[in-house]
């Protein structure tokens, strides 16, 4: 398998942190300029902004029920945006020091704060719990066997019981840093700033582990039944569940820089990188 570049969209004038799906067509990116941008797949040359703000942006969430758009910042705070109007409905003051994950799973808005917080809203968007989880930054998040991991920067998976909130099992699973977590046919998939991939039983007991890339590891995903997972080497690869090689991206991806963040999408990978662009590879069988 190969990953070929098929498009190409530039409009931002930073770094792209973030890139995030609305739906078939179209999706949206953020990063280090404040800039949420819509862009539609099949025009590359075009991109509107739904909201420019005056801090980086880390993390999105969307709501396609709402047409609602959580947007974590640098600074910690939180904007609501209504996306059809492009207006914003409230900003929501947390200073976390940076909130690097938003996710909704089952029924709650998980938020992930650098302030080593975990933060809990309701459907309505009301704070419901905050939890002091940790001395390191809060970078990701998966249920897994009914519970909520939550890996940290410092290396460390926090096991949470999503109805009670409370801590039940930790691990360290990176040295340091767990960017990103893949759940797939009842294993636990991690990967850190180590470069290395994980896998997980639920006992918390290492299946396997691979070098996988030269640098940190920001993101896994599931494709067509294979891990995909992209890199500060410039690189994003595909895996089979053992750890065997796939195939990548070809040819090398020349950015400057690192992929920040990608997405499985429309039978392809969409990814933001240091170079203010996004790309859109599709798959290759070969």
């Amino acid at each position: 398998m190969q990953l070929l570049c098929k498009h190409i969209y530039a409009g931002h004038t930073g770094p792209v942190y973030v890139v995030l799906p609305k739906d078939d067509r179209h999706f949206f990116s953020a990063g280090s300029d404040g800039i949420i941008a819509q862009w539609d797949y099949e025009k590359p040359e075009q991109a509107t902004a739904i909201a420019i703000l005056n801090t980086p942006v880390y993390s999105l969430y969307y709501s396609p029920t709402h047409d609602k758009m959580w947007v974590g910042t640098a600074a910690g705070n939180i904007h609501l945006l209504d996306v059809s109007k492009k207006t914003e409905l409230k900003q929501i003051a947390l200073n976390a020091n940076g909130i690097f994950r938003i996710e909704f799973i089952l029924g709650k808005y998980w938020v992930l704060g650098g302030n080593g917080k975990l933060y809990v809203f309701d459907e309505d968007e009301k704070l419901v719990w905050e939890l002091d989880l940790s001395e390191s930054k809060l970078r990701s998040i998966v249920l897994f066997d009914g519970k909520l991991c939550i890996g940290d920067s410092g290396g460390q998976i926090f096991k949470i019981n999503p109805l009670s909130f409370k801590v039940e099992d930790r691990f360290v699973a990176h040295n340091p840093s767990v960017y990103d977590l893949l759940v797939m046919e009842g294993y636990l998939y991690t990967c850190g700033r180590d470069g290395h991939i994980r896998k997980w039983n639920k006992e918390n007991m290492l299946i396997w582990e691979i070098a996988a890339h030269n640098y940190a590891i920001y993101t896994l995903q599931e494709m067509e039944g294979k891990i995909v997972s992209s890199s500060r080497d410039r690189k994003i690869k595909i895996w089979d569940i053992d750890g065997g090689f796939i195939g990548k991206t070809y040819p090398e991806f020349g950015v400057r820089g690192s992929i920040n963040s990608s997405k499985v999408w429309n039978g392809g990978v969409l990814a933001a990188s240091d170079d203010k662009m996004l790309r859109f590879f599709h798959l290759k069988r070969v």
